[in-house]
């Protein structure tokens, strides 16, 4: 009955931690929980285990891959705010799995994850920009309100990032199309 955000990520300020850690009274307040696993900067570690001091908040601080794995597929919500990422693999784990991305609209990201329209039907998460909590917050009420409110939308969503066609086929052909585009 509460939707669950998961965050899998080396602990770095590239993938936008202190920006995830900004927006989590939030999301707490809003009846979510969260689960945290990471690993790198001390500082970041320190910060992720006092997060985890929250009843609503699980904060692992160790790597482990069987575990990413499992929070990736496990969650209501992917979080993704990096500030940079040139490709991404994690949003695209997590659309296999139903689990929805929010995520930071830079590089790979922002080539994956469309935004939902609800009037449309359209979109397979939320990316948002620029890279600041009041934004991060505005897509995250977004999310919210989408699996609080409008729990078919929400459950057609999921579907719609699990039927995604992420093979080399498809990539292929859109590259094509460019390339003839061009030529």
């Amino acid at each position: 009955k509460r939707p669950l955000f998961g965050f899998v990520s080396r602990l770095d300020f590239q993938k936008g931690v202190d920006v995830l850690l900004e927006v989590l009274p939030y999301l707490i307040s809003r009846g979510a929980q969260v689960v945290l696993l990471g690993t790198g900067d001390p500082r970041l570690e320190h910060q992720l285990r006092a997060a985890g001091q929250h009843p609503q908040v699980a904060s692992i601080v160790e790597f482990s891959g069987a575990l990413a794995k499992k929070i990736t597929a496990g969650s209501d919500f992917l979080l993704m705010p990096s500030r940079f990422e040139p490709c991404g693999l994690t949003q695209q784990h997590a659309l296999q799995y139903g689990t929805v991305p929010i995520v930071h609209s830079t590089g790979g990201l922002r080539d994956t994850v469309r935004s939902f329209n609800p009037w449309k039907g359209t979109g397979n998460g939320w990316a948002f920009a620029p890279l600041d909590a009041s934004t991060f917050r505005r897509a995250l009420r977004y999310a919210l309100y989408a699996y609080y409110n409008e729990p078919q939308q929400f459950r057609d969503l999921q579907i719609r990032g699990m039927l995604e066609d992420r093979g080399w086929a498809g990539a292929a052909r859109k590259y094509e199309r460019l390339l003839a585009h061009l030529l």
